[in-house]
């Protein structure tokens, strides 16, 4: 991206979003994690693998899981589009929102 915020100022934004009228439109935003320690088990580490997730019976994928050695991405939907979460960052467990639709299960692309 041609623009991106150092990785010190996302808390700080996040907090001024969450505040805003509903009525504001907000736009991609990018930043720079990587001397972050939330993410140090990511940056600069290889994919073991990859896992989509079902819920129930459904044949469509709720949710995409990037696996590390030592950390993982979830990204999941929420209301307002989407979120990761990591073992260190933004753990909301939404696995467990998504067992509402029926039992979780994990595909590796691996085995697909």
């Amino acid at each position: 991206p041609e623009k991106y915020f150092a990785w010190t100022a996302f808390y700080s934004r996040m907090n001024e979003w969450m505040s805003v009228e509903n009525d504001w439109v907000i736009d991609y935003e990018y930043y720079d994690a990587t001397e972050s320690t939330e993410f140090k088990d990511i940056i600069d580490n290889t994919i073991i693998d990859i896992q989509l997730v079902f819920a129930g019976q459904d044949e469509i994928p709720l949710a995409v899981k990037v696996i590390f050695d030592n950390d993982f991405v979830l990204s999941t939907p929420i209301i307002d589009g989407n979120t990761i979460e990591t073992l260190r960052f933004n753990k909301q467990n939404n696995i467990e929102a998504l067992s509402h639709f029926g039992k979780i299960e994990f595909k590796s692309l691996k085995k697909l």
